[in-house]
């Protein structure tokens, strides 16, 4: 059959599907389509979102406090729907599950606390999050001029739930268990992205020494990755290398150059 391209805004087009193939697929208007591309041949099949399995993982709540702050983060990242701290439980450690997005506690007694996943993650925007977490880092910078270390330390922690929050979310993408526009190329360029904001901004909280320069260099970076500029992120990481950065200094400055190798590692990709 032929269907006539038609043209919708400036950059898109569109084509009609037909009605017997829709059907026939049981879908709807809101449903999604997966569309590939082979030897200039695109085809389009329905999207079977995976079910999500209800995992359950237990943590010993006799166990130290920083063994049970890694196993929840390690349980929450890996998709565990529900956490169960069996055991006596102090405030300390239930005060632990606030630290990530939609994770509450569903259940409490005197023997064990139950924490339920309630994250939708098809309403998490990954790129709007990480512009976010940008933010924060710009504050982080802000907060540390000005010395007000108990703000710096407080956009820390804000940070470190949006991290573990697109951890899970790209780790639920790639499942298949979260529809995304999303190329599998960017997916990884993401998460590249993700760990190395985390990086700046732990390596941030020790005292380093040339604050504007490591900071200019930041902003750079990231705006050469979120307006795609091949020519400032090489620029960036050769001004990384004049500055020769020691030290506390050293460890943010390969965290800004790792966004800046994205970019441009991104770039080399689109060409083949």
């Amino acid at each position: 059959m032929i269907r006539k391209i038609v043209k919708a805004g400036n950059s898109s087009h569109t084509v009609s599907l037909p009605k017997s193939w829709i059907e026939k697929n049981h879908l709807e208007k809101g449903d999604h389509v997966i569309i590939q591309e082979a030897d200039g041949i695109l085809s389009i099949a329905p999207y079977e979102k995976k079910a999500a399995e209800e995992k359950e993982f237990m943590i010993d709540s006799s166990k130290p406090l920083v063994d049970i702050r890694r196993m929840i983060t390690s349980a929450y990242m890996n998709n565990y729907s529900r956490i169960l701290l069996q055991g006596s439980t102090t405030s300390e450690q239930r005060k632990l599950f606030s630290n990530f997005p939609a994770l509450e506690i569903v259940e409490e007694t005197d023997k064990h606390v139950l924490a339920r996943d309630m994250l939708d993650a098809e309403t998490v925007d990954v790129k709007v999050t990480l512009k976010r977490m940008d933010m924060m880092v710009r504050t982080m910078f802000a907060s540390i001029k000005e010395g007000e270390q108990a703000k710096m330390e407080e956009q820390d922690g804000e940070l470190n739930k949006l991290y573990f929050l697109l951890n899970k979310v790209l780790r639920r993408i790639v499942a298949g268990g979260v529809s995304s526009s999303l190329k599998a190329e960017e997916v990884f360029s993401v998460w590249l992205v993700l760990q190395s904001l985390e990086g700046i901004a732990d390596g941030l909280k020790s005292k380093v020494k040339d604050l504007d320069g490591l900071e200019k260099l930041y902003r750079d970076a990231i705006t050469a990755y979120h307006t795609n500029d091949t020519s400032l992120a090489h620029t960036v990481i050769e001004r990384a290398k004049a500055q020769n950065a020691q030290s506390g200094d050293r460890f943010v400055q390969e965290s800004i150059t790792a966004i800046a190798r994205t970019v441009i590692n991104e770039a080399t990709d689109e060409q083949h």
